[in-house]
């Protein structure tokens, strides 16, 4: 039977794919998929269907999910919006497209007493093979495309190059249930709508393909620039483009029908923000520390930094890019809206302030666009094919081969944490290379810092530092009304804060004053002189960074919560702080002290220290 069917190098090469990374699935379990982000799409769901609690306003059971299921360190996928409901930081396209599976496990605990909470194991086997079932459809719909362009046998490479010479295959492993696979798909089967659409525009077609573009959208609004797949197909030159108006303006009611279900999908998480954010456009990600910052995009650093760039950890990409010219030169109908979605979309990608994207290997934002990049690397395959000088032909693909080891090999030492999936070096790139056992503690120290996911921070690596500079206030050529000549700790003066003067002087630095290298620890002490009842104070020593009058990375020193302080006499407070990754090197530390209760107290020496690693 498999003798005969159509194409059968691709469809080999497709089962093959299936087959090993089903293997590698089963063989490393993943303990909890609903987790991190995943967690945060998956919100909608039991908020919707289970807790009727969409506000998110009752703690309970997002409490319940993370003690007993370990979902998350924090709930930072949720935050208080403008009316007082909890709104969830992602868009719910991605809540649609775990929609059925959600349901199935929601049946299946019902039915044979598993917890039905959203999390217990029906919901994360669910997602788990929903997010393979999504990963099928990928490749079997980037299959026919391809074999809509190209031969069998050049569609059966690139399926390979794809999957095994590109992260592709880490996160679906590891990350399958994250948007990237299922983007991915969506992506493939808007190529196939596209063509399909152009050939033989009719209502069917229009509905889907509305519905894709709705849906890509929904799960990430920055992809709303897959449209330009479907509207610039075909687009050449001014002649085609001409036609191409025509075209669209000849179908201008099929051309509504692929608006208004992509709108109609889109509906939803306007009705979503209007409900509960008070307004049909809401900024959800209100994380100051993080956003799109579109005048400084990090273009460079996404594509080559060893920290997590695109062409050191996934060379093979790189002949995809040399293959936009062969769609060029062979005037290939998707050359204009490839050329243009992938400069858009490496834009949007690489002015995230975050442009490394939390822990991943490779740069895991731009996965989902390989479904677009397969089409030119199938063009340079097929060039490579058509050469009639066999060591150039014999040389490419050894070059080739050897990205796919790589690619394989260096997942695997993420894998097992010897690449490390968001704090990378140059240096320690290179000392780990081709390295098979753990990483010793001098390799270690040679990754960037490691930051705390907890709030209180500890600065315990003091001899690894020295001393940059040292900051004080002291309140002796301060003039203010809160300002004294009283028992000063130090100098003649000191500052007394009370209901009207709730506020210090603050000490205030940019980054880029505070060291030259990825970040600083601060040691910030302040001295306090409480009375008796000191604890109605309520005094805290506040670290902050501020964006553009927006703060981030607030820490503070609460005095009743955390001190046993000696009434009536002079008490040194202290906290460590280390620098967050900032926006910008403008981006403005800014250290004071805040009474937040009624009775006054004394302060005096506010100060800061700043160590800067030693290398």
């Amino acid at each position: 039977m498999l003798l005969k069917t159509p194409h059968r190098n691709s469809y080999v090469v497709l089962l093959f794919i299936v087959l090993v990374v089903m293997a590698n699935i089963i063989l490393k379990p993943i303990p909890n998929v609903i987790s991190w982000d995943v967690f945060g799409y998956y919100l909608y769901l039991p908020g919707f269907f289970i807790y009727n609690d969409l506000g998110f306003n009752n703690g309970e059971w997002l409490n319940s999910a993370v003690e007993l299921y370990n979902s998350t360190d924090t709930i930072y996928q949720i935050s208080q919006g403008p009316l007082g409901n909890n709104i969830n930081k992602y868009s719910m396209g991605m809540a649609f497209l775990y929609l059925p599976f959600f349901l199935v496990a929601h049946a299946f605990a019902l039915l044979f007493n598993y917890p039905a909470d959203g999390f217990s194991l029906p919901y994360q086997a669910s997602i788990l093979m929903g997010s393979f079932c999504y990963f099928i459809v990928g490749l079997v719909y980037l299959r026919k495309v391809l074999l809509f362009l190209y031969s069998d046998k050049v569609v059966a490479i690139v399926l390979l190059l794809i999957c095994f010479g590109t992260n592709y295959f880490h996160i679906q492993v590891f990350n399958g249930a994250m948007p990237h696979n299922y983007l991915f798909a969506l992506y493939a089967i808007l190529l196939w709508l596209t063509i399909k659409w152009n050939k033989n525009p009719n209502a069917r077609n229009s509905v889907f393909l509305g519905l894709t573009i709705g849906l890509i959208a929904l799960t990430r609004p920055t992809e709303i620039i897959c449209i330009l797949i479907p509207l610039l197909y075909g687009v050449f030159s001014w002649l085609t483009l001409k036609q191409k108006v025509v075209f669209l303006y000849k179908n201008y009611t099929l051309v509504f029908v692929v608006t208004l279900v992509a709108f109609f999908i889109g509906l939803s998480q306007l009705l979503y923000w209007k409900i509960f954010a008070g307004s049909f456009i809401y900024y959800s990600y209100n994380n100051n520390g993080e956003g799109l910052d579109f005048a400084s995009p990090h273009i460079i650093d996404v594509l080559f930094s060893f920290r997590k760039g695109w062409l050191i950890y996934t060379p093979i990409m790189f002949f995809s890019l040399v293959g936009l010219f062969n769609l060029f030169k062979e005037k290939n109908k998707l050359f204009i809206p490839i050329i243009l979605f992938f400069m858009l979309n490496l834009y949007f990608v690489s002015s995230w302030s975050n442009w490394w994207y939390a822990s991943s290997f490779s740069q895991r934002a731009l996965m989902q666009s390989y479904a677009v990049l397969a089409i030119p690397m199938a063009g340079l395959i097929n060039t490579t094919q058509k050469l009639k000088n066999k060591s150039i032909k014999y040389f490419i693909y050894v070059v080739l081969g050897v990205f796919v080891g790589l690619n394989l090999f260096q997942s695997w030492q993420e894998s097992k944490g010897i690449i490390h999936g968001s704090r990378m070096t140059k240096e320690y790139y290179f000392s780990v290379f081709g390295q098979t056992n753990a990483p010793t503690k001098n390799q270690k120290d040679l990754l960037l810092v490691e930051r705390p996911t907890v709030a209180e921070e500890k600065f315990i690596a003091e001899e690894k530092y020295k001393l940059g500079f040292t900051e004080k206030i002291d309140f002796e050529n301060i003039e203010a009304t809160n300002v004294l000549f009283d028992h000063a700790f130090s100098g003649a003066r000191v500052c007394k804060l009370d209901s009207l003067s709730p506020f210090s002087a603050s000490i205030k630095k940019k980054f880029k004053e505070l060291t030259t290298k990825d970040h600083a620890w601060i040691k910030v002490s302040l001295w306090v002189y409480p009375k008796e009842g000191w604890q109605d104070s309520k005094l805290s020593l506040i670290t902050t960074f501020d964006h553009k009058g927006k703060g981030y990375k607030y820490r503070g020193l609460n005095t009743e919560e955390k001190l046993n302080l000696i009434p009536n006499q002079w008490n040194k407070i202290e906290m460590d702080y280390l620098t967050p990754e900032v926006r910008t090197k403008n981006d403005m530390l800014i250290v004071y002290a805040w009474l937040r209760g009624k009775k006054e107290i004394l302060i005096d020496d506010l100060s800061i220290n700043v160590y800067i690693k030693n290398k």
